[in-house]
């Protein structure tokens, strides 16, 4: 919102009058339902615009579309490919390019929330088998009570793997956007060791932030990125760690919106 020029709100009572486009973002754990979406979609005045973060049932991508009045459906990581829909990523900070040294030391990192298709425990066994210190920033998802359970006891098995080592730091608090990037920056190398990630990734790219390399297998995450990508975390090895690796690389995001707000004849 402030990048945009805008003002961020709880809820649409706080939204200043004449406010246009007004930004919603939709995800499972802020609604009940498509309907609670489409409500206040009708309160709000002027173009409202739905950053999508979750799916949406094909039969209901029509109905939304109408009741969006013209506007917009924004997908960020997944969502409607129909109608009037915009694939965006993130709005974020640009990677950092000057930045504190990274350690002497080899300090391997990573970050997300704590769920099993992570694959942080492919990155416990790649630490002991290099013997290297690793960073997991691993908050417990706590949206909905199902995934909150699953996430804790990953916490859980996390941390039974890595046999109370002092070199395995697994920190499962929430911390703010310049916490993370701080304890990112501790590390020399950043990994992502999720294999099916088919679509933009705001881990990978919070991680991109810190200005190291990021390592990731082939996909849609790394591509966006810019990261090393090995075809298996077998290839990471200390020679490999020791290599020249490239800073990571991505559009803030920004312009893509701006080039939004202009289609809509909307922004001034």
């Amino acid at each position: 919102a402030q990048r945009l020029g805008g003002v961020a709100v709880k809820s649409v009572d706080e939204i200043p009058a004449g406010s246009t486009p007004v930004f919603i973002q939709y995800e499972p754990s802020l609604y009940r339902g498509v309907s609670d979406l489409l409500n206040e979609i009708s309160t709000i005045e002027g173009f409202p615009v739905v950053d999508v973060h979750t799916e949406i049932p094909s039969d209901i991508v029509p109905v939304l579309v109408s009741a969006l009045k013209g506007s917009a459906i924004v997908g960020v990581k997944r969502g409607p490919r129909e109608g009037r829909t915009w694939f965006l990523p993130h709005i974020s900070y640009a990677p950092v390019r000057n930045y504190e040294p990274p350690p002497d030391e080899i300090r391997l990192g990573t970050f997300g929330f704590a769920v099993p298709n992570k694959n942080y425990e492919k990155l416990i066994e790649l630490a002991f088998q290099l013997h290297v210190p690793l960073t997991i920033l691993a908050a417990v998802a706590n949206a909905t009570p199902g995934i909150e359970v699953l996430s804790r006891a990953y916490v859980d098995y996390l941390r039974m793997m890595s046999h109370s080592s002092p070199d395995i730091e697994v920190i499962d608090d929430f911390l703010t956007h310049e916490q993370i990037v701080s304890k990112l920056r501790q590390c020399s190398h950043l990994i992502c060791a999720m294999d099916d990630l088919d679509r933009t990734s705001g881990s990978m790219r919070m991680m991109a932030l810190a200005g190291r390399p990021i390592i990731g297998l082939p996909c849609a995450g790394s591509e966006e990125v810019g990261a090393v990508t090995v075809e298996s975390l077998s290839e990471i090895t200390l020679e490999f760690l020791g290599r020249d690796l490239p800073l990571p690389s991505f559009p803030d995001g920004l312009d893509q919106y701006l080039a939004l707000l202009h289609s809509l004849e909307i922004y001034v």
